[in-house]
């Protein structure tokens, strides 16, 4: 889940950045043309509609680049403790609350348990019920649970 979730914004970051690029290339760059008939014109002089579009383009990738840089930050932070199984543990605590969110994908749907009012993230099929007492393995900044132990008394 929490590789699936990393590799998904980088991807959409990565295509963003090369719209902005693109659009930002669009705008500035081309100031003069050669038409047809060996005519030149200015970019201004061309049509607005068309200028304009690729404006609010360009606009619309640096906004969705902003959304997508900040929505990333965590994983990245999470990450390194990920390659050195260096976990947040949680010992002994009674579950509140499982709630399923289901996604149109497959692949995103998942269980959000809630322990001492805290959202902790696992994969969908848990067996963790609402009063269990666990053990959870979790990564701190995105609290996507890793790994779970169910104590039974």
């Amino acid at each position: 889940m929490f590789i699936h979730n990393l590799i998904t914004y980088t991807l959409g970051l990565v295509l963003i950045i090369g719209l902005f690029i693109v659009f930002t290339k669009q705008i500035l760059i081309y100031k003069e043309i050669t038409l047809r008939n060996g005519e030149k014109k200015q970019l201004s002089e061309l049509n607005w509609l068309k200028k304009s579009g690729f404006f609010f383009l360009w606009f619309l990738s640096l906004i969705i680049g902003i959304i997508m840089f900040f929505a990333i930050i965590p994983y990245i932070k999470d990450f390194s403790i990920y390659n050195n199984n260096k976990y947040e543990v949680i010992d002994y605590y009674n579950v509140e609350n499982v709630r399923h969110i289901k996604s149109s994908r497959k692949a995103s749907s998942f269980d959000v348990i809630t322990i001492d009012g805290i959202d902790y993230k696992i994969e969908s099929a848990t067996p963790i019920k609402e009063g269990d007492t666990v053990k959870i393995s979790y990564l701190p900044n995105t609290k996507i649970i890793i790994d779970f132990k169910i104590y039974n008394y």
